[in-house]
Formats: structure tokens, sequence, C-alpha cells
């Protein structure tokens, strides 16, 4: 594993946590078997081993699950640490906390790249059309890459950077 990679997962432990949590739970609602879990191991990484699945369905709730959790509540605590923090004025730790939460939620949005991958080989496979699958497939993918390499880092600070802005910019409008 790639050391900047690791260094990631310890910083954002909170949304890997959360990842894990969310793929064992998508794991026993579907019923895919699972071959090894691993909550942060020596590589400071938490894995949920288990089979690919075949049905396209199961192989999206796998790839989807953290994803759409993930960004969510990523979302919501970044937004109420930066009112708390740059707007109300709230300078505490716990402010930063939920600030930080969010980040890490962030950090942790994608599935791992053979999960992406098999639910691209799915879709591929098949000759139904799909609309959102198609394209979250391919964003799932490069995701997967973005994290694996710990380019997540930098697009999860542009991107709490420009929801910043946002943010400050709908506080203006209706002020």
């Amino acid at each position: 594993m790639n050391v900047f990679y690791t260094i990631i997962r310890i910083l954002t432990l909170p949304g890997s946590a959360m990842r894990f949590a969310l793929e064992q739970l998508v794991m026993r609602s579907d019923r895919i078997p699972v071959t090894k879990t691993e909550f942060f191991n020596s590589e400071a990484t938490s894995h949920v081993e288990h089979e690919c699945p075949s049905l396209i369905n199961k192989a999206y709730d796998v790839a989807s699950a953290a994803f759409t959790t993930n960004l969510l509540l990523g979302i919501i605590a970044s937004v109420t640490g930066m009112g708390l923090f740059f707007m109300a004025g709230v300078r505490t730790w716990w402010a930063l906390l939920v600030l930080w939460l969010g980040f890490s939620m962030l950090c942790n949005l994608f599935p791992t790249r053979v999960d992406a991958a098999n639910l691209v080989y799915r879709l591929s496979s098949e000759k139904k059309r799909r609309p959102i699958m198609r394209p979250m497939a391919k964003v799932f993918r490069f995701g997967a890459k973005l994290e694996e390499t710990g380019l997540i880092l930098i697009t999860s600070t542009v991107f709490e950077c420009v929801l910043c802005c946002l943010v400050t910019l709908a506080a203006l409008i209706l002020a």
C-alpha cells in the first residue's frame, strides 16, 4: 500500500470507519458472502473482502452505499462546521471537530477499485439501458483511482472550499 494512502486513512478515521460499517451492512443485507474483514489493520486500512456480486443491483449497492451516505453526511457536517466556525464565529474545538468529520467523510466516498470494476463489467455485459448507473460507474471507477493514489485529499479539500464559498454566498444573499 502507498504510504500516503495509509496516512490519509489515519487522518480520516471516522470516514473510513463509516465506509467499513456501510460495506458490512450492504454485504449482510444483500447476502453477499464475506471471506475476511479487517478494521484498521497493519496498513491502517479497513477492508471487507467479499465475493463479487453477480447481480447488477447488488454490485451497484456495494459501490454506491458508502458513496451516498458519506457524501450526504460529509456535506451536512461540513456545512454545519463552516456555519459554526466561519459564520457564527464559534471558534471552539468542537466546531473544528464537526468540520473535520465532514472532511473525513468526503475523503472516504468511493468504493474499492475491484468493486468499481465489477460494476463496470456487469453494466457492460448487460443489454439493458441504465441511464443513472452507467455514468455513476465511471465516477466510482475514477474516484477509486483518486483514493488509491491519495489525490482524494486534494479533491476533497477543493470540494470543501467550494462548498464553503457557496455557503458564504448563500448567507450573504439571504442576509
